[in-house]
């Protein structure tokens, strides 16, 4: 009995660890990775890969979904787990669903941003807030300020909750300093 209480605390260590620590800290620090194995995860999970001219999109992309699916296959872990309580196997199930709603809001946001008129951008939803990598590589303020309004609005979330990049710098929105 005490085994099986230690297996599921250390799987929820786990859990909270990919989820809250390490997700969009890596993302900005991006590394050159090999194309991972498809699973069955990155099958489903899979966006759309549009090659920006110098791969930067293309590699963000990459690294967002790999760590996307590596999150998918712990918590499908977990749900299978025999020792797995109905209520964590439900969270684990529940966060499945939310990180796939967000990689098909996350899609979605690109194209509408495509079809503002950007030649290439990458979304990432996070708890903490909302990133948005986008190419041109600078930015007026009135364009910034068009690319918060549009992710508020398709999100639901507080302009406030929103970082704009380009592919060089951060951009600031109206009075605030970098």
């Amino acid at each position: 009995m005490r085994l099986v209480l230690v297996r599921r605390s250390f799987l929820a260590m786990l859990v909270l660890l990919l989820l809250l620590g390490g997700s969009l800290p890596g993302l900005l620090k991006l590394k050159e990775m090999g194309k991972p194995c498809p699973s069955q995860a990155e099958e489903k999970m899979a966006l759309p890969r549009r090659e920006a001219k110098d791969g930067f999109f293309a590699d963000f992309r990459l690294e967002k979904e790999s760590r996307r699916s590596q999150q998918v296959e712990l918590l499908r872990e977990i749900a299978k787990d025999p020792g797995t309580s109905a209520a964590t196997r439900r969270e684990a199930q529940e966060k499945i669903m939310e990180l796939t709603r967000r990689a098909e809001k996350e899609a979605w946001l690109e194209g509408l941003l495509k079809a503002q008129g950007f030649e290439e951008a990458v979304v990432t939803i996070e708890e903490r807030g909302i990133i948005t990598v986008i190419l041109p590589r600078e930015l007026s303020v009135q364009e910034t300020e068009r690319v918060v309004e549009l992710v508020s609005r398709a999100t639901g979330r507080k302009q406030e909750e929103i970082t704009v990049v380009t592919r060089k710098s951060v951009v600031p929105r109206k009075g605030e300093g970098v």
